[in-house]
C-alpha cells in the first residue's frame, strides 16, 4: 500500500489536540488568572518538572507518531542531518530570533527599555549564567525533546498538509504557537509564535529541508530563553 505522503486538515486537528490540548488549556488559564501579563516565573523549572515534562511530552509524541503509522504516513520525507554548517545555521536563527525579540521589547515594553538604559550591565555575569544553563543537565535534556515535539508538529507535520490547504494550516500554525505561550505574557506569546513560525516556515520551504538546525534552534531558545540583552542586564 501507498505511503501517505499529505495529511488532511482533520489530521492536524487530530494531532494538535494530542500535542498541545493541555498546554493550550493550561497556558489560556494562566493568561486569565494573569489578566493577560503573564506569569514570568513559570518560564522557570525545577529538575523535577524538567523530567515530569520529559515524561509526558513523551507519552504524547508517541502517541502522536503511532497516529502517524496508522495513517501510513511517509517518515521518509523528514530529513535530519547533521553537520557543522548546520549547526552553524542553527546558531544564526537562535541568535537572530533573539536579537528580534529583544527589538520587539524595546519597542513596545516601557520596562525593558528603563532596564535597558538605567540599569547596569555586567557582561562576565551574563556570561557565567549562560554557562550554568547549559550545565543543567535536566534543562538540556528537555529543551532537545521540546525542540523536536514542537517543531516536528510545525515544520515536520503543518508542511505536509494537502497543498491547498497548506496556507490555512500556516496560519493555524502560527495561531497554535501563540495559544500555548500566553502564560508568558501576550507580547512574549505574539513574538514567539510569529518570529519563530515565520523565520522556521520560510527557512524549510526556502533554504534547506533538513530540520536538524531548526530543532538545534529551538532547543537553544528553550535552553537560553529567547533574548541575549535579559542576561546582561541585572534588572532584566
Amino acid at each position: 500500500m501507498q505511503k501517505l505522503k499529505y495529511l488532511q486538515i482533520v489530521d492536524v486537528i487530530i494531532l494538535t489536540i494530542i500535542l498541545f490540548g493541555q498546554a493550550i488549556y493550561s497556558s489560556t488559564l494562566s493568561f486569565l488568572n494573569t489578566k493577560g501579563l503573564g506569569d514570568s516565573t513559570l518560564t522557570y523549572t525545577s529538575s523535577l518538572q524538567n523530567f515530569q515534562m520529559i515524561i509526558f511530552q513523551g507519552i504524547l509524541i508517541l502517541i502522536a507518531l503511532t497516529y502517524l503509522y496508522f495513517r501510513r504516513f511517509d517518515f521518509r520525507q523528514w530529513q535530519c542531518q547533521f553537520s557543522l554548517r548546520s549547526t552553524a545555521i542553527a546558531l544564526f536563527l537562535f541568535l537572530t530570533l533573539a536579537i528580534m525579540m529583544d527589538l520587539l521589547f524595546f519597542i513596545l515594553d516601557e520596562n525593558f527599555r528603563n532596564a535597558l538604559f538605567y540599569y547596569p550591565w555586567n557582561f562576565s555575569e551574563g556570561v557565567k549564567q549562560i554557562i550554568l544553563q547549559f550545565k543543567n543537565f535536566p534543562l538540556i535534556l528537555y529543551a532537545v525533546l521540546n525542540g523536536v515535539y514542537e517543531e516536528l508538529f510545525f515544520i515536520g507535520i503543518c508542511n505536509y498538509v494537502i497543498p491547498k490547504a497548506k496556507k490555512l494550516i500556516f496560519v493555524l500554525s502560527l495561531i497554535i504557537r501563540i495559544s500555548f505561550h500566553t502564560y508568558q505574557g501576550l507580547l512574549s506569546a505574539i513574538g514567539i509564535g510569529l518570529f519563530l513560525g515565520i523565520t522556521y516556515f520560510w527557512f524549510y520551504n526556502n533554504k534547506s529541508k533538513n530540520l536538524y538546525p531548526i530543532f538545534l534552534s529551538h532547543t537553544i531558545a528553550d535552553i537560553l530563553g529567547l533574548s541575549i540583552v535579559r542576561y546582561f542586564i541585572i534588572a532584566v
